[in-house]
């Protein structure tokens, strides 16, 4: 079943409970669904494992019946249970605040989060690079000086590729630790974002 397709199955199973209520349940449905979506689950997983709130005497085989009839004598509220955590409670204007924290939390980032961000992803590429060079060059220097033949001064050669071929170690070493380290502080960024939003 696709997004679409649930939605609509979900309108029309709302369709007995106030225009107020309706609106904050599909709100809610919609929020749940879209961070299904960013974990990367499909349409139609999602769809299952939502599956839909228990509205009392809901029947299909009495979908042709006018609503007054099959809500004449019944309290829509009775019996319903949310199909999501008893913790998360259903917030007025939940989607609008959302919107409103989401364009704030863009600006922010794209002025102030965005610039610094792209340097120290250079920064790392740089550090990578210089990495590379540092365990590349002493091998090419030896097999340089082997081709050409002249080792006039084999320990000055051997000696400083070694201290370079250490050096570059190092720097892989430190490279590894820094990158690790900062885009897990990213990764954390982005969850205080997304609490943010859900908090709105």
């Amino acid at each position: 079943m696709s997004k679409v397709d649930y939605f609509r199955e979900l309108t029309y199973r709302l369709r007995g409970l106030p225009e107020r209520e309706r609106q904050n349940i599909l709100s809610v449905y919609e929020e749940l669904f879209q961070k299904a979506a960013q974990n990367g689950k499909h349409e139609e997983e999602i769809a299952q494992s939502l599956g839909y709130p228990r509205i009392p005497q809901w029947d299909g085989s009495r979908e042709q019946q006018p609503m007054a009839n099959l809500y004449a004598n019944t309290n829509p509220y009775q019996g319903y249970q949310q199909p999501f955590p008893e913790h998360y409670t259903v917030k007025q204007e939940t989607g609008f605040k959302a919107i409103i924290a989401s364009i704030a939390l863009g600006f922010f980032n794209l002025v102030f989060v965005l610039g610094p961000f792209i340097s120290i992803c250079g920064f790392i590429f740089a550090l990578y690079v210089a990495s590379a060079a540092c365990l590349i060059s002493p091998v090419a220097l030896i097999i340089g000086e082997s081709l050409a033949g002249s080792w006039t001064d084999t320990q000055f050669v051997f000696f400083t590729a070694l201290a370079v071929f250490g050096l570059g170690i190092l720097l892989t070493v430190f490279t590894l630790w820094f990158s690790r380290l900062f885009f897990k502080l990213a990764g954390l960024y982005i969850r205080f974002n997304m609490k943010i939003i859900k908090g709105a």
